[in-house]
């Protein structure tokens, strides 16, 4: 070892000491050891034998506690490059959110006067580009800040097994210490997963399309067939069904003639809100009609246009109900890209804005006509970024924010949280991803618009199949005001669909889609993401978010299983397909978490 400040390297002082026990060791066994020859020489040689290992062993000892000064001196060095690094994130970090704060400034001011006529739409396109190119860095520096890693903890046996020991004796006494004072491998930090149970209960029959589903008393369920247009009881045992509302019309127990959706009501009723006539159903205990709610209508003063209040999907603790108003096809014919979300007090006849949520719209274009009738081309964007909302069993509304995964909470009492942006594992798009995904979007287009062109062929038509100079909505897609969503009734006209330019298709996947948000009966939040690591064969994972306690845990579900819905402890999974029917299993949650 040529380092003259080598901490292993044997001092003078130490020599000289060991020098000095060896000499004393021999006149002690000189003076004080056995008169005959015989026995002399073991005993010496013994001695010698044990004076020489205790020098090796404090050699060792001394090499051990060297090895840990090296390890606390690596240990500070580490800690001060893992300082770094996140200062180094964070400013990263910061750079890029303002960079986004700005952009989106940019693009508020620019819409605004778009719509005072002040701007191109060339320059509001360019600000919305914009806008999606700084969320994409964002998301970049948020895959970046989790691959970065400090240098890893130097242990005592990396660096002893640097040192100069090669004999026998040493490495034994260092592997002992090393295994005495080795700490086991933590288990991944981060929220916990739980699973679910083997099902409970299984139904024997299957459904045609689940679209919710609501526990009665006795562990019986309700559940909306919507495939099928039927409401059906099960018992306890899911085994034995009941029709409730069956799809034959004209009747007091009638479905009606397209799907809808159920909401829990005051008690143990149910709502059922039908499309078509606009108007809410109230059930009892077992599923049977009792009677009929109006929904409030334009002229009780909530609008100032002929606009009925949407189908209901959710009711607060006071009552009120919530539904999704319309989205509106603006001048030019873009359609807007956010809708309001409206609640109504039967009591009051009043309605009110609780906010919105935000979808990419998209806009139509008009083509030259075909065998005489006019064409219409919608451009829509085959990876939307969408927000999801709910409302919890304590009445709290839950926004769940597509573009950066954060929560916006309104209370009971109006006040109004957020949470911070939730961890998510982004996806990356290439290119190569995106076309397939244009691809196949085209494919479902072109088939729903083959069969909305044949249904619409005849004349003019609005949405309720009532013929020209009824009430259609304006601006809904109707024969009052040019096409909106697909599957609108254009009677007439021939309608396209095709996909935005992949430089406008995002470069990560969303995190959510619509309707990717259901409450439990325990006022927690479970939110369906599009992509997670946490999938090991393919399973849905769920994140499970709660307005005090944040993402406090996720749960995996059994391989080809989602939520249908949930009832007192436990939850209703549905799996199957569309051509061999539903099934639906009641589990519980496992109280172990698993990773």
């Amino acid at each position: 070892m040529s380092d003259e400040n080598d901490i292993h390297k044997l001092s003078p002082e130490f020599r000289d000491s060991l020098k000095r026990e060896l000499r004393r060791a021999y006149r002690a066994e000189r003076q004080f050891g056995p008169s005959s020859s015989g026995g002399r020489m073991p005993g010496r040689l013994g001695v010698i034998i044990g004076i020489a290992a205790g020098a090796v062993i404090s050699l060792t000892l001394g090499l051990v506690l060297g090895a840990n000064t090296g390890s606390a001196s690596a240990e500070a060095l580490a800690a001060s490059q893992r300082e770094a690094i996140a200062t180094s994130i964070a400013t990263t970090r910061q750079f890029a959110d303002s960079r986004l704060a700005i952009a989106r400034a940019n693009y508020d001011s620019l819409r605004r006067a778009f719509a005072a006529g002040q701007t191109t739409k060339a320059s509001l396109d360019a600000a919305r580009k914009e806008v999606d190119s700084m969320e994409a860095n964002v998301a970049r520096v948020e895959v970046d800040a989790k691959s970065m890693s400090a240098p890893p903890r130097s242990s005592c046996l990396s660096l002893l097994k640097a040192a100069p020991v090669r004999n026998a004796l040493s490495a034994l006494a260092c592997g002992a210490i090393t295994a005495t004072g080795q700490t086991p491998d933590k288990p991944q930090s981060g929220v916990p997963i739980f699973a679910v149970s083997a099902p409970l209960a299984r139904t024997t029959t299957t459904f045609g399309a689940i679209l919710g589903v609501r526990e009665l008393p006795g562990e019986r369920l309700l559940v909306n067939d919507a495939g099928r247009h039927q409401l059906k009881v099960l018992d306890a045992s899911l085994g034995t069904a009941t029709v409730a509302l069956d799809s034959t019309p004209g009747t007091t127990n009638s479905y009606g003639p397209q799907p809808a959706m159920i909401v829990p009501y005051l008690g143990d009723s149910t709502l059922i809100a039908q499309n078509v006539d606009r108007q809410a159903l109230v059930l009892d205990h077992d599923g049977h009609f009792v009677r009929a709610l109006a929904m409030p209508q334009w002229d009780d003063g909530w609008v100032p246009f002929p606009q009925p209040f949407p189908a209901p999907q959710a009711m607060d603790q006071k009552g009120r109900l919530f539904g999704r108003a319309g989205t509106a096809v603006r001048a030019g014919g873009f359609i807007a890209d956010s809708t309001l979300i409206v609640r109504a007090d039967l009591e009051s006849r009043t309605v009110d804005i609780v906010g919105a949520v935000h979808h990419d719209g998209g806009r139509n274009r008009s083509d030259p006509p075909e065998d005489g009738k006019r064409v219409v081309t919608t451009i829509i964007q085959p990876v939307p970024t969408v927000d999801s909302w709910a409302v919890l069993s304590d009445g709290t509304l839950a926004f769940v924010r597509g573009r950066d995964y954060h929560i916006d909470w309104v209370m009971q009492d109006g006040s109004k949280s957020s949470t911070a942006k939730l961890p998510f594992d982004w996806k990356r798009l290439t290119d190569e991803d995106k076309q397939k995904l244009a691809d196949s979007a085209k494919v479902v287009w072109d088939s729903l618009m083959t069969i909305r062109n044949k249904r619409n062929a005849g004349p003019a038509t609005n949405g309720r199949g009532d013929a020209p100079g009824g009430d259609a909505q304006q601006g809904r897609g109707r024969s009052g005001g040019g096409v909106g969503e697909p599957g609108s009734s254009q009677g007439g006209s021939i309608q396209h669909m095709i996909s935005v330019p992949l430089s406008e298709i995002p470069d990560y996947y969303p995190p959510i889609r619509q309707n990717s948000a259901i409450a439990d009966l325990d006022g927690n939040l479970w939110i369906l993401t599009t992509t997670t690591a946490q999938s090991k064969h393919g399973e849905l994972v769920y994140d499970v978010v709660n307005p005090k306690k944040g993402l406090f845990e996720r749960v995996r579900m059994p391989e080809g299983r989602s939520i249908a819905g949930f009832g007192n402890g436990v939850i209703y999974l549905q799996s199957g397909n569309r051509a061999n029917g539903f099934c639906l299993e009641r589990v519980k949650l496992e109280t172990k978490a698993q990773r």
